[in-house]
């Protein structure tokens, strides 16, 4: 079998690409934005994906779902797992709303764009995988809205690049990455602690996921970082395999990442993206504006 002693980043990289949505740029005056002769080409979101493996395998289902010490490294990582997925295998689904706001070197920040999304999350195992092995598969579905009246929307004007630009849903699958809860997690470079965590009052407890992308090159500086906050009783509760969250996510790197605002690779303009929504364990729990304008219409990736 292949090496599975991977980082959580393999997680990370699954629910942190949520980051690269329809975000838009826009917001300086024409005559400060660079101006683009790159083609417009399908983003990596939109490829057609092999999937063939995904939904044939057996579920990941872990035998202990509660009271779980927090101390120990596997124990807390199927802590972690029960509060941003499931540790049946189940399929959960985060809400979320989002803001894309444009930071133009030396000008004021704008809100440009926005989306609604769904995240769809599982996970599954090969034959053979040992209990702290799985897979962690997800998709995420996209609908662009209004940042200001968070109305769905097809074009939208990009001031920064003086033009109107077309849009569309964005169906992005990340994941199918090889976890295991039982491996060290190596520390982030700077902070030295990638994965924290902290509790507040006798009910509350929340799990970050801070991703620096160490690194160098033209996205940079880049940083993700999602935050799930739960009940601490719920997620204790061995009766149960997942619970409800509070989900918000927060990322800052090169506007010229999203290739549909035209912006040309090298411009300085970043772009902050700011979500938030909440994790849930079935499709009815979700509002009336996400199963209408989603869940109908994106029926196989719920």
């Amino acid at each position: 079998m292949k090496d599975l002693n991977l980082s959580r980043r393999s997680l990370i990289e699954s629910l942190g690409s949520a980051g690269i949505g329809l975000a838009i740029a826009g917001c300086a005056t024409p005559s400060m934005a660079k101006s683009t002769k790159k083609a417009i080409e399908p983003f990596a979101a939109n490829r057609a994906l092999d999937r063939s493996a995904w939904g044939n395998r057996p579920k990941a289902v872990f035998s202990k779902t509660g009271n779980f010490d927090l101390s120990n490294k596997y124990d807390l990582n199927l802590a972690r797992t029960k509060v941003q997925g499931s540790l049946d295998g189940g399929k959960t689904y985060s809400y979320l709303m989002t803001r894309h706001i444009l930071c133009p070197e030396g000008k004021p920040p704008y809100p440009l764009f926005g989306e609604m999304e769904i995240n769809t999350r599982w996970m599954e195992r090969d034959e053979g995988m040992s209990e702290e092995q799985c897979y962690v598969c997800s998709h995420f579905t996209r609908a662009a809205i209004d940042p200001m009246t968070f109305k769905p929307i097809d074009k939208y004007y990009n001031p920064y690049l003086d033009k109107t630009i077309e849009v569309s849903d964005t169906l992005f699958s990340g994941g199918n990455k090889p976890f295991n809860l039982a491996a060290d997690q190596p520390a982030n470079h700077v902070t030295q602690n990638d994965e924290p965590h902290y509790r507040l009052g006798d009910d509350e407890i929340t799990f970050l996921m801070f991703d620096p992308r160490a690194g160098e090159g033209k996205f940079h500086p880049r940083i993700d970082t999602v935050a799930w906050t739960t009940s601490y009783k719920d997620m204790m509760n061995p009766q149960t395999s997942q619970v409800d969250a509070t989900q918000s996510y927060h990322a800052i790197l090169k506007a010229s990442v999203y290739w549909w605002s035209t912006i040309e690779d090298g411009d300085p303009a970043q772009m902050l993206t700011m979500k938030t929504g909440t994790k849930v364990g079935s499709l009815d729990q979700l509002p009336r504006e996400f199963q209408d304008r989603l869940v109908t219409k994106y029926p196989e990736r719920m």
